[in-house]
């Protein structure tokens, strides 16, 4: 009885890696993609190489007030929907953003989700993290400078797993 309990539990693994395994590689032909623009960094931390990964920050991660739908203050980590709609370059920007669900209404715009970080009264924007900030061997798609504002270009999966494709200095 053990020893195929045991089997059962090994047969299982196998097909939970073979399915995540799957899911991952069909973000190639189902993924929709989406640019994103870069902005310079404000710390040292953002922008910078560590062992062939970057850390950056979008202009998407900043939030002005005005297109932002919810006005109660919002805890750390709360979800948070964003529509995100291209521009004629081709680049993702910020429509509006909210705690309730969003449904994109045409090819050129995407929800994207993420959670809500703090509020700067200062310079009048939400900060939103996305998860898409860590940029995993960046140094395959060339070579970049921490001040170089870049065009990422990602592939986002059905569950909201992603895939960084391109990398690109931002042409303006």
């Amino acid at each position: 009885m053990k020893r195929i309990l045991f089997y059962l539990i090994i047969m299982l693994q196998v097909i939970v890696i073979g399915f995540l395994t799957y899911q991952f590689e069909k973000i190639d032909r189902t993924g929709h993609q989406i640019k994103i623009q870069t902005l310079s960094p404000d710390f040292p931390v953002y922008g910078d190489f560590i062992d062939g990964d970057m850390y950056v920050e979008y202009d998407i991660n900043k939030i002005q007030e005005d297109r932002w739908e919810d006005s109660l203050p919002l805890d750390y980590h709360t979800p948070v929907f964003v529509l995100l709609q291209e521009d004629k370059t081709g680049v993702f920007r910020v429509r509006h953003a909210s705690t309730d669900k969003i449904e994109a209404k045409n090819d050129n715009e995407f929800v994207l989700k993420g959670t809500y970080h703090y509020y700067d009264q200062e310079r009048d924007f939400h900060y939103v993290n996305y998860g898409l900030e860590h940029i995993k061997q960046a140094d395959q798609f060339g070579t970049f400078k921490p001040r170089d504002e870049l065009i990422v270009t990602i592939l986002i999966g059905k569950w909201g797993q992603y895939k960084v494709v391109g990398i690109d200095k931002w042409n303006e």
